[in-house]
């Protein structure tokens, strides 16, 4: 912290204290709460959680908050999704040159299966040769998305699905794969942009799944702020969801479509406060209008 200023503590995700090393009502009065904004696309998304003046203990030594190895798993794994989700909505949503869903199957080989290992080769030839006849095309280094997926106990079926900048037609894209069944789809987003395939895709599976990007991925832009929720708005909140379009007006053009589903409120009897994630989308039609995306 800067010289001068107060610190402040804060807890990001409440599942991380549980009755194992936690003491119900243990952290102090909550100071405030604290806002993530998160861009990725059209979707705006509102992290709002408290941050306490003085060192929260929840039961644990004060000299470290420790979480425990189950929810921190559970935690990396809401993450990874999340910033999947994100990435795809930044880079292939609305407001972007848009791309292809491809799905890549494996026919077997010598009466086998290929294994983690050898699908994420075969994904890396698959694109260099994509890049390639986009080369060949005059056009830039194109960005994409692979997820690899294992498939569940009864199949182990390996399959891929592949996120591509638009550019290469959907005949080509499909003939560059040497192993089994392609199929290429427009990306095709709606009012939430790309959310619902990127949670699809993202999903936890029974099987493995690994999924990575190109370098020239956009990020989502992220700030953070401590004065633009109240403690009476997280209140109100907490007990209506509706009341969360109170925040809407300091996002001009942004929308709360559906409070019920567009709106978490968590908490935990171990930590003081309320967890409140919202999911805005911005109105694709005025920027249509206006000929341009507006950020």
């Amino acid at each position: 912290m800067g010289k001068g200023r107060k610190t402040k503590w804060i807890i990001t995700d409440p599942d991380f204290y549980d009755a194992e090393q936690s003491t119900p009502g243990s952290t102090p009065k909550l100071s405030g709460y604290r806002v993530k904004e998160i861009r990725s696309g059209n979707i705006l998304e509102l992290e709002v959680y408290p941050y306490w003046d003085t060192r929260p203990k929840c039961g644990v030594k004060a000299s470290r908050l420790k979480e425990s190895r189950a929810a921190q798993k559970r935690y990396n794994e809401r993450n990874s999704r999340k910033r999947f989700v994100r990435l795809v909505n930044e880079n292939f949503g609305p407001g972007t040159a848009g791309g292809l869903h491809v799905t890549l199957t494996y026919e077997s080989r010598n009466g086998r299966l290929p294994v983690m290992e050898e699908i994420q080769r075969d994904a890396r030839n698959y694109i260099a040769r994509w890049q390639r006849r986009r080369k060949k095309a005059g056009l830039a280094s194109g960005k994409y998305m692979i997820v690899a997926e294992e498939g569940t106990e009864n199949t182990k079926r390996l399959h891929l699905h592949v996120i591509l900048e638009s550019g290469i037609d959907r005949d080509t894209c499909e003939s560059l794969w040497h192993f089994g069944y392609a199929n290429a789809d427009r990306l095709q987003p709606n009012e939430y942009g790309l959310e619902a395939m990127g949670q699809y895709l993202s999903k936890n599976p029974k099987g493995r799944r690994r999924w990575w990007g190109s370098k020239n991925l956009k990020q989502p832009t992220v700030k953070v702020y401590d004065h633009k929720a109240t403690r009476s708005t997280v209140r109100a909140i907490q007990h209506d969801k509706y009341a969360a379009r109170e925040l809407l007006k300091a996002y001009p053009g942004y929308f709360l479509y559906d409070p019920e589903q567009d709106v978490r409120v968590r908490t935990n009897s171990f930590v003081s406060g309320a967890y409140i994630s919202i999911m805005l989308a911005r109105d694709q039609r005025s920027d249509e209008t206006k000929g341009r995306v507006k950020r």
